[in-house]
């Protein structure tokens, strides 16, 4: 039998490193083809009945509200803006304009869409974690709670003011937990049942300030020449929030809000439609 001859490029030592050199460069690209399929595939809720679900529908059903300056106010905002890229997200093969179907909702609507499914997921000011009924993404904004107050009381005591709020809503927690110490803050508070109720309070001097979620204070400092304290008495963080029936649909808002976050994008965002950055005194 004839010896199998090695090729001259492989003898002696230069051979065997140059061996060694294309086994490394094999298992190198066999390496690099392993990381961009990962890379590549698409993440495991895309597998999920929930995604399944808004893939047969051919659209991603979002709650928004439109009536709050900077997040969602003439169907503009952070909070529109997020919605878009969040159908774009989860449905990606979908063309932008038919992935996304806007349902206008209010505080009051918000939660029962969400109970009878005739929504998907709200981007609609739903305070992270505030219900054990839903599953909620990481925050997107944070909101400062302040005392809105007419001219003249910026720098007063507010252990000398009164102090209104609307009820049950995160500006009343927030106020209540910041004077929950009665050594510390001697401050009357006094309950509302909506924000023009609260605001026309104001106005009459029946109290001396009123608690307003920074977006809040945006949309109606206008119309009621509001000014800030200069306490600040909380913040409330945002997060997109969906049925505890459709954590793949959170797990994919998660990425996107990471993605937006680590790339500039959100920051940026809320630097257009001229919402307080989280970092802002």
């Amino acid at each position: 039998m004839k010896r199998r001859r090695t090729p001259y490029l492989f003898r002696g030592k230069q051979g065997k490193k140059l061996i060694k050199i294309m086994i490394c460069a094999a298992v190198g690209l066999a390496a690099l083809i392993v990381i961009i399929a990962l890379l590549t595939r698409k993440p495991f809720a895309y597998d999920s009945p929930e995604v399944k679900t808004v893939e047969a529908n051919g659209v991603l059903r979002v709650g928004v509200r439109n009536d709050i300056k900077g997040l969602s106010y003439g169907m503009e905002g952070l909070e529109i803006e997020i919605a878009k890229r969040l159908a774009a997200a989860v449905l990606p093969d979908m063309p932008s304009e038919y992935a996304l179907e806007l349902v206008e909702v209010n505080t009051k609507t918000c939660v029962a869409r969400l109970d009878d499914n005739s929504i998907d997921m709200a981007v609609c000011m739903m305070r992270k974690d505030g219900y054990s009924d839903y599953v909620y993404s990481s925050a997107y904004y944070t909101d400062k709670v302040y005392v809105a107050v007419k001219e003249g009381n910026r720098h007063t005591d507010i252990n000398k003011m009164t102090v209104g709020y609307v009820n049950k809503t995160p500006g009343a927690t927030a106020i209540k937990n910041f004077i929950g110490d009665p050594k510390a803050y001697d401050t009357a508070i006094r309950a509302y049942a909506s924000y023009p109720e609260l605001l026309d309070a104001l106005t009459r001097d029946e109290i001396d300030g009123a608690v307003l979620q920074g977006t809040y204070f945006m949309t109606y400092k206008d119309k009621y020449a509001l000014l800030k304290h200069d306490m600040t008495v909380g913040k409330i963080d945002y997060a997109i929030a969906c049925s505890t029936d459709s954590p793949a649909l959170i797990e994919i808002a998660n990425r996107m809000l990471y993605d937006m976050q680590k790339s500039g994008e959100l920051d940026a965002l809320i630097v257009k439609f001229n919402l307080e950055k989280s970092s802002d005194g």
